[in-house]
């Protein structure tokens, strides 16, 4: 109000609202003029006028016509208009700004009631609570500065709304003030902005601050009576104001006995606040804070109505709080209390379900709490997280433990800010408190065995329980959204019992499973692909458990509802679950992490007879003429051999499929556990079983320091530990020069490759499907390099030493790399990549001849009759077309990327391998800098000039018989850059994405 003081001192007329006419014991001060009649007359309809603003029913005014309006502002003065007003005027018209909302609402808050506090909803004006606290703590306060007060009086008068607060603390010193030439007491409750605490360099731990406080309560009242005795001063004072403090009794002064005291009598005003007397609502809560006092301030007796309360600590004062909690063996709430500083004290105990506070600062309650709160809230929420997490093993949001916790904090802070005059929320900051609440290791052993943890850790799960639920499957006939799934014809309906959901390793294990159904129907099966490992349900954190989509789609896919037991399959989709994976290590794997989530959310499913199956394949088939023998282990094969002349006679070849049961009698509890713990832990393992005889199988483990000697991949005549690897026969062998790697953009991709290889053997090809696409090397961390697990694999399988300089490709597992990418942008962009991590670590190789090709298909094929054209761009396409009637009578097909191949296309594309296999020229310096301008995050300045000079139209013709590097980058690569500046346009309908380029 700085601006308010600024205006009174311009103006001194307004110094003579106020006069006293006192003369008492020979002291005669001037006395100041009474105020004028048109003064007075102004307040008085000022008065009446809120008052009538406060209480009177509104009434509906007609609309104002055009004219009116018109000519009521015509009538309208600028001294009408603009107005000033006193600051007394302003406090009784903005009565909000300084005590808070003078209408009475419904709020929750805690009341005394019977012997108790009670959280209750009641019908308050929080201003007339406001000028009743601004009194009480003023009593409070006083403690401060007399320690030896240890008495307060309040009575409260419903019948006469009237408000006593008394208390036996040093009284105010009955003296003129020479400056302001009137008593001290008049002064400070009779005169706004009076105050002992405008001295910031005082450090105070009282709760005035500003200088309105008790003036507010004198300025809503009917009556105040100012009483006080002083012994220093040997005089007892008393006044009386009236009527909002417009009216004052002369001061009358006498000689005072030794008892020190100050007495506040007051009527409020209660029109101004729209009420007719003091009802049981307010009663209840202006009761609770008196009993407030009783409990915060140490060694003062608090009487209310003469009876003493009987509470004398702040630890009492908790127990009025938790009376009506009682735990179900009908023991008390407990409650861990501290007093960490003299200045401090701070209690805790649980809450139920929802963060409860209650907080004193200097003798103010802050209903809403603060930065003193949040000082301790901060320090139990650290520790209670800490000890959560180790039991858990997952993070857990600062909330959701605040929401368990009941605090309560007394506490003395120096020179305190508050965000309103009203005082509810504490904002001064820890560095100015003038003391810091440390919660000792004691107080923190007792909080974290009060229970808190279990509840939490309760309340956390059944959180989780409820989102979990979100994700649950039912038994409906379809399903949509989930990728991949080919879903039983039957699944979810009646004769769902009788379905079987197939989960394969991977889309090439799932190509054979369609392929398989396709002559016993799919009534029955459905086929879902795992995408790798499944995640181990056991360890995982919540998150984990919602962001997973594989577990998602499999409670889906299976009709799961978490938590629910089983005891048959008639609530499910599907009555059984196949396994089809590998037969190897991480196939294995892959089963005991199935096994593992069934096992840990629906352990009743395993219980059930025939539900979960496996889908076995043999290791090692021998045949000699018309007998054929199947192995499914190393050891049954190596049994045979020792028995059967070491095999000599027999030819190791083909494959054959059955199908083996579950036996649910093993899926006792603790077998299976034993099984689970075994099979989950091997994570990352590799092992290798070293056949007798004419082979002989060597391990390559570990990947090693991406850029040590250690990391060094020799060439192995076979490796293992590299999921998805169909390597060739013949790799790392004398003949692995004429060996040929195939990488594929995906799994599908390797599934049509492996469908070619069928026609012409695996002795000279290997598949490994990239999993996305790769790192860009040229400006990757050594950390990037060492955690990529793909860059790992591609030199474990090429047999790649890190810094080598190859002349020749002797030292190497393959001979040749082929890539085999979709027909898109992203595919150029995974050719681009491969060729850029080959460029930047061993550039050499890309100066061999014929070690690096790439397989190409079609874009566009077009028929008629047994003829079959395939075009590889589609310029060459549209050329052919305008010599050929606009294709009129031929079928034409586009190839949008390798997944519209099918089983028969690759069988025919392999059989033509070398029209299909394009190499790369043996790279210069001009296809080095045309790389690095691709990658290279430094050229972004030269790559936009060389995207700005592409010409539209121009491609890269595939019927060159091999490719230069840098003509991949300037006519194919660069599409791929456009696209990502969105600057290709769009293709004609049924025309595929990326038809405008030669592409893989």
């Amino acid at each position: 109000m700085s601006s308010g003081e600024d205006a009174e001192s311009d103006y001194p007329d307004q110094d003579e609202d106020y006069g006293h006419d006192s003369d008492f014991e020979n002291q005669k001060p001037k006395s100041k003029k009474s105020p004028s009649l048109s003064l007075k007359r102004k307040r008085k309809a000022l008065d009446q006028d809120c008052s009538d603003l406060e209480v009177a029913k509104p009434t509906k005014k007609k609309p104002a016509t055009p004219s009116a309006k018109s000519k009521s502002s015509k009538q309208k003065t600028v001294e009408e208009t603009y107005q000033r007003v006193t600051q007394l005027e302003h406090i009784l018209l903005r009565p909000d700004t300084y005590v808070g909302s003078v209408s009475a609402n419904a709020q929750q808050m805690w009341v005394y009631e019977n012997d108790a506090m009670v959280f209750k909803t009641v019908n308050i004006v929080p201003g007339l609570y406001k000028i009743f606290d601004e009194i009480l703590s003023n009593a409070a306060d006083n403690k401060v500065n007399d320690p030896t007060m240890d008495q307060i009086r309040v009575k409260i008068s419903p019948d006469t709304n009237t408000i006593s607060v008394h208390n036996n603390g040093t009284g105010i010193p009955v003296e003129i003030h020479k400056d302001e030439k009137m008593y001290v007491p008049e002064m400070i409750f009779g005169h706004l902005l009076t105050s002992s605490n405008y001295d910031d360099d005082e450090k105070k731990v009282t709760g005035g601050r500003n200088g309105y406080g008790a003036k507010l309560c004198n300025i809503f009242s009917k009556e105040f009576i100012v009483e006080t005795s002083h012994s220093d001063s040997k005089k007892k004072f008393k006044q009386v104001f009236r009527n909002n403090m417009s009216e004052r009794d002369a001061p009358v002064v006498t000689k005072a006995d030794k008892n020190d005291f100050t007495r506040i009598t007051f009527r409020p005003d209660l029109a101004r606040f729209g009420m007719v007397s003091l009802d049981d609502d307010i009663l209840s809560l202006l009761k609770k804070r008196v009993y407030d006092m009783a409990g915060i301030l140490s060694g003062v007796r608090v009487y209310l109505n003469d009876e003493l309360i009987k509470i004398k600590t702040f630890k009492q004062y908790i127990e009025l709080y938790l009376k009506a909690s009682v735990a179900e063996d009908g023991s008390k709430q407990q409650v861990v209390y501290e007093r960490p500083h003299e200045r401090w004290e701070v209690a805790f105990t649980l809450s139920d379900g929802q963060f409860q506070q209650v907080s004193f600062v200097n003798n103010i309650c802050t209903s809403k709490g603060g930065f003193h709160v949040n000082h301790v809230v901060d320090q139990i929420i650290k520790e209670i997280a800490e000890t959560v997490e180790k039991k858990s093993k997952s993070k857990i949001k600062p909330q959701q433990i605040k929401n368990h916790l009941w605090i309560f904090v007394n506490c003395l802070i120096e020179n305190p800010s508050f965000d309103s005059q009203t005082k509810e929320n504490m904002t001064a900051r820890v560095a100015t408190f003038g003391s810091k609440c440390v919660l000792s290791e004691n107080f923190m052993k007792k909080m974290l065995k009060s229970g808190i943890v279990d509840n939490i850790m309760t309340f956390a799960k059944a959180k989780q329980n409820l989102q979990l639920k979100k994700t649950d499957g039912h038994k409906t006939s379809r399903i949509s959204g989930i990728p991949k799934l080919d879903d039983a014809n039957n699944a979810g309906t009646k004769n769902g019992r009788n379905c079987t959901l197939i989960l394969t390793e991977g889309d090439s294990a799932k190509a054979l499973a369609v392929s398989g159904l396709s002559v016993i129907g799919r009534d029955s099966y459905g086929v879902f692909p795992l995408r790798g490992k499944l995640l181990n349900v056991r360890d995982a954190t919540h998150k984990q458990l919602m962001d997973n989509a594989e577990i998602s789609s499999l409670k889906k896919i299976l009709g799961l509802q978490h938590n629910k037991e089983y005891k048959t399959v008639d609530g499910l989709r599907y009555g059984h679950l196949m396994l089809m994976t590998d037969q190897d290590h991480d196939g294995s794997h892959i089963k005991g992490l199935l096994i593992n989530f069934l096992d840990h959310h629906w352990p009743s499913l395993l219980k059930i007879p025939g539900f979960l199956l496996e889908f076995i394949t043999p290791i090692v088939k021998v045949t000699k003429g018309p007998r054929e023998i199947a192995f499914y282990t190393i050891p049954q094969y190596e049994q045979w051999k020792e028995t059967n002349n070491k095999g000599k006679g027999w030819t190791i070849n083909s494959t054959k499929y059955k199908r083996k049961r579950w036996d649910a009698d093993k899926a006792k509890r603790g077998e299976l556990d034993r099984v689970l713990e075994s099979i989950v832990k091997m994570v990352g393992e590799s092992m290798g079983h070293k056949l007798s005889g004419d082979k002989k199988v060597i391990v390559a483990m570990g990947m090693g320091d991406f850029s040590s000697a250690k990391s060094r991949h020799v060439m192995f005549t076979r490796i293992s530990g590299i999921p998805k690897l169909d390597d060739a026969n013949n790799a790392g062998t004398k003949n692995g020069r004429n060996c040929t790697l195939i990488l594929t953009e995906g799994d599908s991709a390797k599934a049509l490759a492996v469908s070619g290889l069928s026609v012409i053997g695996r002795d000279s090809y290997g598949v490994f499907p990239l999993r996305g696409k790769l790192l860009n090397v040229r400006d990757a961390t050594h950390k990037q390099l060492m955690d990529n697990a793909e860059i790992s694999s591609l030199k474990k399988i090429l047999g790649l030493q890190h810094n080598k300089e190859y002349k020749t490709v002797d030292g190497l597992r393959y001979g040749h790399l082929m890539l085999m990418t979709d027909q898109d942008h992203d595919g150029s962009h995974i050719k681009g990549l491969l060729i850029n991590f080959l460029d930047h670590h061993w550039p050499s190789l890309l100066k061999i001849p014929g070690f690096l090709l790439e397989f190409i298909t079609p874009i566009v094929k077009v028929t008629k009759g047994p003829r079959e054209i395939a075009f590889y761009t589609i310029p060459q396409y549209e050329q052919w077309k305008e010599t050929n009637n606009k294709g009129k009578g031929w079928t034409i097909k586009y190839y949008k990327g390798l997944g519209t191949s099918t089983a028969a296309d690759a069988k025919k594309y392999f059989l033509k391998m070398e029209s299909h296999k394009k190499p790369f020229d043996a790279a210069t310096d001009v296809d080095h800098n045309a790389i690095d301008l691709a990658f290279n995050k430094k050229k972004a300045d030269d790559r936009k000039e060389w995207i700005g000079q592409f010409t539209p139209g121009t491609f890269l013709d595939n019927r060159v018989k091999s490719v230069k590097i840098e003509d991949f980058v300037n006519k194919e690569l660069i599409i791929f850059s456009m696209a990502g500046l969105k600057l290709l346009p769009v293709p004609r309908q049924g025309q595929p994405q990326g038809c405008t380029r030669n592409v893989v």
